[in-house]
């Protein structure tokens, strides 16, 4: 299986078109069946290198929490915040595909996981309540996004106080499964996003073999 390309579409965003300015318009790439998708977004293997317990580990949830997964997709790490917020928090996934999001609310029914709910978005604005959230995930999806500090701008106003932005995405130069290198965000770029919006950035660079872990909080 190919889940080299599989990756490199992922199903929150549309594709963006940039001329060499960086100047980007919008292309629309759907993803219309949710059930020939999960074939390759929640096969066995990819967990061998997405790493959904270090991303866990990453984001330092605890109990009780409120979390949501924008560009959620099939649901591949439903399961796993489920568990790290417990009964008490809740999980709220989004995606812009109303497939996508049927298929989740399959997923979450079947697994019983009453602490997540699954959310229709849109690819200019992920729609989270104000101060809601006290976690938002990212994950093989930032660099879809065609206006990324405007959409970090409304992840922002999205977040509790002491709420944090956690993106996962592929960095140039780390070879192995996603997009190509020339697709992939360059961490000075997603730092000068992110700080534009108004976050304070840390990275965690060693944890995943193909991806950089980038944490933002509220200036």
């Amino acid at each position: 299986m190919n889940v080299k390309m599989v990756f490199y579409s992922y199903s929150l965003v549309l594709f963006t078109s940039c001329n060499p300015a960086g100047h980007c318009g919008q292309m629309p790439h759907r993803f219309i069946s949710a059930e020939q998708w999960a074939e390759r977004f929640d096969a066995p293997e990819r967990d061998a290198w997405q790493k959904p317990d270090d991303i866990v580990e990453a984001m330092e949830m605890e109990p009780g929490m409120f979390v949501a997964d924008v560009g959620a997709g099939t649901g591949y790490m439903l399961e796993h915040l489920s568990a790290a917020v417990g009964p008490q928090g809740q999980v709220l996934a989004i995606d812009i595909e109303p497939d996508m999001i049927a298929y989740m609310q399959k997923r979450i029914e079947r697994s019983d996981l009453s602490n997540c709910a699954a959310q229709l978005g849109r690819a200019d604005d992920p729609g989270l309540a104000t101060g809601r959230f006290d976690r938002v995930l990212i994950l093989n999806t930032w660099h879809h996004i065609s206006d990324r500090t405007e959409f970090a701008r409304k992840i922002r106003s999205g977040l509790s106080i002491d709420g944090r932005l956690i993106i996962v995405d592929f960095a140039p130069g780390a070879g192995g499964e996603g997009p190509p290198d020339r697709h992939r965000l360059s961490l000075e770029t997603v730092r000068q996003e992110l700080e534009s919006a108004g976050f304070s950035v840390t990275v965690r660079e060693e944890s995943l073999p193909y991806h950089y872990i980038v944490q933002a909080t509220v200036q």
